[in-house]
């Protein structure tokens, strides 16, 4: 019996690990179509725990946690590693917190983002965003930050 690859994928979000070589490249490299897609569905699987986990801290706590750390270790293990392929932008398991004025409406503004190829959060009164902090393109041909978590 096969494993889905949904599962494999979350095992891997969950452990902090990576599809190839267990651990974060160390030097940013341009990775190959088939590998990048790879890549992208891990961050993807990632961002939707880490989605979840701030929905689950928020009923908890009745808040948003202050930052995406602060999820650790109640929620999730460990931060996941953020893996997209790029060569502008090497493998992470770091957040990028950002302070107010970056959600407008529940919508990210683009011109205030860093493009750290990081999780990326952001509070704004009672509600959380997070979201990969990169304004480079997916594969799908949508900006990374405007990518949602899928399992």
């Amino acid at each position: 019996m096969k494993t889905p690859l949904v599962a494999v994928l979350a095992s891997l979000a969950l452990s902090g690990g990576c599809a190839f070589g267990g651990r974060p490249r160390a030097e940013p490299r341009q990775a190959g179509p088939e590998e990048r897609l790879i890549l992208e569905s891990s961050t993807l699987t990632s961002l939707a725990l880490l989605e979840a986990s701030v929905g689950t801290f928020t009923r908890d706590k009745g808040r948003p946690p202050a930052r995406l750390e602060d999820l650790v270790p109640d929620h999730i293990g460990q931060l996941p590693v953020v893996e997209l392929g790029l060569a502008a932008h090497p493998d992470a398991a770091e957040a990028f917190n950002y302070g107010p004025g970056v959600l407008e409406n529940g919508a990210l503004r683009e011109g205030m983002l860093r493009d750290s190829g990081r999780w990326g959060y952001a509070v704004e009164g009672g509600s959380a965003r997070v979201f990969v902090d990169c304004t480079h393109e997916s594969s799908r041909g949508r900006p990374w930050f405007k990518e949602r978590g899928a399992l």
